[in-house]
């Protein structure tokens, strides 16, 4: 479909705070080397947009981004991204909208605040989700960024390619490991910053147009501070663009001192083979010199921990002390899982499962729905493979095990967690047991674009995580 066709002739509108033109899901059945995984609901919105069709948007987006001079332009150049991504099933963004969702000052009307517990009991993350015609609109910007941007080579998160895995692999086999955390990551960057940063290079934007794409991915919190949201598709994406200046600095001094350096979102990691990580010593001092005094961040002093040789190394999840790997604790329960299934069958197995992840596992308070064994084994499985490879030993046994018990499993109503389709797969038609999430669960999968199925799940450990 031609993209300028399409925008003279947009699919149908809908309310601003209704789901726009997105179609039901409908179920694929994963199948990996004659292996059946889990039967995984697909959006239509992203079906049938082929690998080039996606580059010609790119390109397209690049060019039009060149000679974007007016919120006209940045008007057509949403419209254009979103027909290329969405094709027949995209909604053409109005000029009334852009300029309502991007300068109303009642917050109420542009995004939806909850809260989520942590793991650790008794604290509480706040998310900012966007109404369904804002979010759409960040996924459009979402996109035109990517396009128009290219990530540090320290940034592992929230990069196309690059995972948990890799941010794990650049720390293996180091003497010692030193990770930080950065306090309140999305709330302390602030509009005023993201402003300024779109206004120089690569982006070089006016200020017209910095300024409506910047109250765009805004929004004013409680404490009346025009900063990020936690819970837009855009912010993950700018906050590679605000830190691209940190990761610099912190690169320049890593290798000053002969270490290693990586960022996964507000996780900063340091390895090396020489402790130079006193807290009074100059290393440390420089570094958080430039974190906090030159790039205003805070660190967050509960989550710093240094780890030797002969501890369990930890990046981002993964043990490093000799080569990427999932802790024994995680083989453990995924060994546990698929034992009581064998043992006692699906019924009481699912059973004694969904009691368990009621009682301990809190990410997911906000669903309704039931959380079926074998999705939480299909993720934990492909988790594993991502990280030691399909030819792993542990891998193949337990995946063997996993496809013998789906062989002999019988039907049930499963409502299953949702995957991108990437317009290869022939979906099932039936659709009829098959529940979408709440907006509160799994909520970068959604907007995962990579085709690789195994790097979704690189962000899913800690919401499949049966504790």
């Amino acid at each position: 479909m031609n993209i300028e066709e399409h925008i003279d002739n947009p699919g149908p509108q809908k309310l601003d705070n209704q789901e726009v033109s997105v179609k039901d899901p409908q179920v694929l059945t994963l199948v990996e080397d004659g292996n059946v995984f889990i039967q995984l609901p697909v959006y239509r919105d992203v079906s049938g947009i082929s690998k080039e069709g996606i580059r010609e948007t790119t390109l397209r987006v690049q060019d039009l981004w060149s000679c974007m001079r007016t919120k006209k332009d940045l008007l057509h150049l949403l419209n254009v991204t979103l027909a290329g991504i969405y094709g027949e099933h995209s909604t053409m963004i109005t000029m009334k909208q852009l300029t309502r969702f991007a300068f109303s000052s009642n917050e109420s009307k542009r995004y939806t605040t909850f809260q989520i517990p942590k793991k650790k009991k008794g604290e509480f993350r706040t998310i900012d989700a966007p109404v369904p015609m804002l979010k759409y609109i960040q996924r459009g910007l979402n996109f035109i960024l990517q396009c128009v941007y290219t990530p540090h080579t320290a940034a592992m998160g929230f990069v196309q390619h690059r995972s948990v895995v890799d941010n794990a692999k650049v720390h293996t086999g180091q003497r010692l490991v030193y990770n930080i955390d950065l306090k309140d990551f999305f709330p302390s960057i602030t509009a005023g910053r993201l402003y300024h940063r779109l206004m120089s290079k690569p982006f070089a934007l006016n200020e017209e147009v910095a300024s409506v794409i910047t109250d765009l991915c805004c929004y004013t919190n409680a404490e009346g501070r025009h900063v990020l949201p936690q819970g837009a598709p855009t912010s993950p994406t700018i906050t590679n663009i605000i830190c691209e200046r940190l990761d610099t600095k912190l690169t320049r001094l890593a290798k000053a001192y002969g270490l290693k350096y990586t960022r996964y979102a507000d996780d900063i990691t340091f390895s090396g083979m020489t402790n130079v990580f006193s807290d009074e010593g100059k290393f440390c001092q420089s570094m958080r010199h430039i974190i906090e005094e030159e790039e205003h961040f805070t660190l967050n002093k509960d989550k710093t921990r240094l780890c030797h040789l002969g501890m369990r190394q930890e990046v981002t999840g993964l043990t490093v002390n000799q080569q990427e790997n999932v802790s024994r604790k995680y083989i453990k329960q995924l060994r546990t899982l698929i034992h009581n299934w064998e043992m006692n069958g699906y019924e009481k197995a699912q059973e004694v499962f969904a009691k368990h992840y009621a009682e301990t596992n809190t990410r997911n308070v906000r669903s309704k729905s039931t959380h079926h064994i074998e999705n939480i084994i299909a993720g934990k499985l492909m988790y594993l493979r991502m990280v030691k490879g399909e030819t792993d030993c542990t891998y193949k046994i337990l995946n063997e095990r996993f496809q013998t018990l789906m062989k002999n499993r019988p039907k049930v109503e499963s409502e299953v967690f949702l995957l991108p389709n990437d317009g290869n797969r022939e979906p099932d038609i039936n659709t009829q047991n098959v529940k979408p999430l709440d907006e509160g669960q799994l909520p970068s999968l959604i907007d995962e674009k990579d085709d690789d199925l195994l790097s979704v799940f690189s962000e899913l450990e800690e919401l499949l995580n049966t504790e």
